[in-house]
């Protein structure tokens, strides 16, 4: 029983592994990041952006980082309970 336990878990981690990769890939295929669509949206409408406030975001949510790191932090979050 304990090595069907173990053998279980030894082949849970690296299906999680995978499963949250292709998900992390799913959410980073649609062109561009959130604040260029908010950027297309606000010219849309006339208006302009600060595009200083914008990179300031862009470093703070980690978007300016390569997507390898993207995803490390992305896994950290989850881990840590930040769906934000």
């Amino acid at each position: 029983m304990l090595k069907y336990i173990m053998w279980r878990t030894a082949v849970m981690i690296p299906t999680l592994l995978v499963i949250s990769m292709l998900v992390f890939t799913i959410i980073q295929l649609p062109p561009g990041d959130f604040f260029e669509s908010q950027i297309a949206e606000l010219r849309a409408q006339g208006e302009t952006a600060n595009m200083q406030e914008i990179e300031e975001l862009r470093h703070e949510y980690g978007l300016d980082k390569p997507v390898a790191l993207q995803y490390v932090y992305w896994v950290a979050g989850m881990l840590h309970g930040d769906f934000g």
